[in-house]
């Protein structure tokens, strides 16, 4: 009998493990992104990816191109690996996560198929400027 409660509990945790997050399949993919300064102005444009494992593990790519000539954005162009998680209902990505200093970060939200919120440029003195952003799922 103990063996038997045993397997149904075993049972249980597994079809648990298995459920679907539905925040990975309405949000893992590519994206469209763009951002814009502090003014409304658009700065960069491109695509990224994003992988959500469960919600503390987050990962993907971005490859991001500066639209004409902005100014004060930091590491915002270019490509490289992004990691992230959720907080307090928002989704906080670390667009240079190998580095301490001169880092952009993506805090936003998840509406349908849209991931938007503010870009922040920080580097040790503090926040270097920021701005709005969007990634809609292709």
């Amino acid at each position: 009998m103990r063996t038997l409660l045993t397997i149904v509990a075993f049972f249980f945790i597994l079809i648990g493990c298995k459920k679907d997050n539905s925040v990975q399949s309405a949000l893992s993919g590519p994206f469209q992104y763009i951002a814009y300064d502090t003014i409304g102005t658009l700065v960069v444009s491109g695509w990224m990816t994003i992988d959500i494992q469960d919600s503390t593990h987050v990962t993907g790519e971005w490859h991001f191109n500066k639209v004409n000539n902005p100014q004060n954005i930091g590491p915002h162009t270019g490509e490289g690996n992004l990691v992230g998680g959720f907080y307090d209902g928002q989704l906080l990505i670390n667009l240079n996560p190998n580095y301490v200093d001169n880092n952009v970060f993506l805090n936003g939200k998840i509406q349908a198929n849209t991931y938007s919120g503010t870009w922040i440029w920080s580097g040790f003195p503090g926040l270097l400027n920021r701005g709005n952003f969007q990634a809609t799922r292709e």
